[in-house]
């Protein structure tokens, strides 16, 4: 009797007729114009009456603005928010107090938001330093929106030129490489970020957009690991498995460049996502019909092997649960909405 294929992974540690073809032509078009035609995304126009506290905070326009910052450092998005309204509401003409106030939002989880006041930043302001940074956090909203037609938008709207220094023009590359994966054009932005990954090896300046991009690039191997799916013929199966298998460990390394550039917020989402792969593996794995030439006993031992193995892709699950949770707790982020979804995770695991 045969056995389930044995699984080859290493794990990580902490540290994507005539008449019907013109019947079908016009399908097309008129599908291609619908979509062409969808509507884009709009942001609701942010109301800062709506965040500003009621009663006038004390404190002039600079110490308001520094309290603010020093607020959010310490993962007050509450405070900084009250006190960057209530400057925004007085009438600050300081163009920072808006960008702040997104970024505080960002802190806050409230993604929606952060976008609307960007994309007013991009509307309003004429500085470009300015206006390179709010189409950058723009475009990280909206990734975290699912919008990820906007956010290539909104990142296209910065000229190839736009760069002031090297490190920009790096950062451009890994944000515009993720904004092409992000809409199915793999290769031409894998590419780009692999270009730009090199170039900026050994560099201290650009580790969180370089973790963005590594991020994307694992998701995408994660991607193809879960189309392979084990509801096929035998042969065909034995094939899904090595590839799935070595799609998992592409994502693995890339989880261990990404976890020395020591990037929490991917950090969380690199382990989350790992788990998430090896708990639809142990799923798919155990449900994946036997060989065909079994007899019904020998295929009631089959199915025993393989839910056994599944067990084993579930405590890999478990376990990239675990570091990731670990890491939110080393770093005070456990009230992330990452840390929360790997807590939810690990409980729901079969046991």
């Amino acid at each position: 009797m045969k056995s389930p294929p044995p699984l080859y992974t290493t794990e990580v540690g902490p540290d994507s007729s005539h008449g019907q073809g013109g019947a079908l032509l016009f399908l097309l078009v008129l599908v291609f114009g619908m979509s062409a035609c969808a509507p884009t995304w709009h942001p609701e126009p942010f109301n800062v009456k709506s965040h500003a506290p009621s009663a006038e905070m004390p404190g002039n326009e600079d110490t308001l603005f520094e309290e603010a910052i020093r607020a959010r450092k310490e993962g007050d998005a509450i405070g900084a928010i009250a006190r960057l309204s209530a400057l925004w509401q007085r009438g600050s003409d300081n163009p920072n107090v808006r960008y702040q106030l997104g970024i505080a939002f960002e802190v806050a989880e409230d993604f929606e938001t952060a976008a609307a006041i960007y994309s007013q930043i991009q509307r309003t302001t004429e500085e470009p330093f300015l206006l390179r940074d709010a189409t950058f956090r723009l475009a990280l909203c909206l990734w975290e929106l699912q919008e990820n037609q906007a956010a290539y938008q909104a990142l296209r709207a910065l000229p190839e030129n736009h760069a002031y220094t090297l490190q920009d023009r790096y950062s451009f590359d890994l944000a515009i490489g993720t904004g092409w994966m992000r809409i199915g054009r793999t290769k031409r932005g894998e590419t780009r970020i692999l270009q730009a990954l090199v170039a900026t090896e050994g560099s201290t300046e650009v580790h969180w957009i370089r973790s963005l991009a590594l991020f994307a690039l694992m998701e995408e191997r994660l991607e193809k690991a879960g189309s392979l799916n084990f509801q096929v013929r035998e042969k065909k199966q034995a094939k899904h498995l090595a590839r799935r298998v070595a799609r998992i460990k592409q994502a693995e390394d890339l989880l261990r460049r990404l976890m020395q550039l020591q990037e929490v917020d991917w950090m969380l989402a690199g382990w989350l996502s790992l788990g998430d792969a090896y708990a639809a593996f142990a799923n798919d794995f155990a449900i994946a019909p036997a060989p065909r030439k079994l007899t019904a006993g020998q295929k009631n031992a089959y199915r025993e092997l393989a839910e056994k193995q599944a067990d084993a892709l579930r405590i890999k699950a478990a376990k990239a649960y675990e570091w990731g949770i670990e890491v939110a707790t080393r770093t005070g982020r456990q009230d992330h909405r990452r840390a929360r979804s790997l807590v939810s995770r690990l409980k729901a695991l079969p046991h």
